[in-house]
């Protein structure tokens, strides 16, 4: 016989959905961070002139990429039922893990606590 789950409540829901907006802006942090800048850089690299373009075009991504990350864990412990201000977590390297690894303050009772 199926057990049928309880549905949730539109508020948990939504919840649910702040999360993965989290996880998405954090993904995309990580490209702002790392994936950008390095292909900004690799004409430089490879032995081309390394311009004060370069530079500032590299810092530029690195500051959206950590501010993004700040969001991402702030929209990510306010679902989990935390202050948004957590998020200034983000502005460190393992930021977005502690905020993964608080418990969720939404479980429903019985319910298990899953990362997502």
């Amino acid at each position: 016989m199926e057990e049928l789950q309880p549905e949730m409540s539109p508020e948990l829901s939504a919840k649910r959905a702040m999360m993965a907006h989290g996880y998405l802006l954090f993904f995309a942090s990580i490209a702002l961070c790392v994936v950008i800048p390095t292909l900004i850089m690799l004409p430089a690299l490879q032995g081309g002139a390394q311009t004060p373009g370069i530079f500032y075009g590299v810092m530029a991504c690195r500051v959206l990429g950590l501010i993004s990350c700040a969001f991402a864990c702030a929209k990510y412990a306010e679902a989990k039922g935390y202050s948004p201000w957590l998020g200034l977590t983000g502005l460190f390297c393992i930021g977005f893990l502690i905020v993964l690894a608080l418990h969720d303050r939404n479980v429903l009772e019985g319910e298990e606590d899953s990362a997502f």
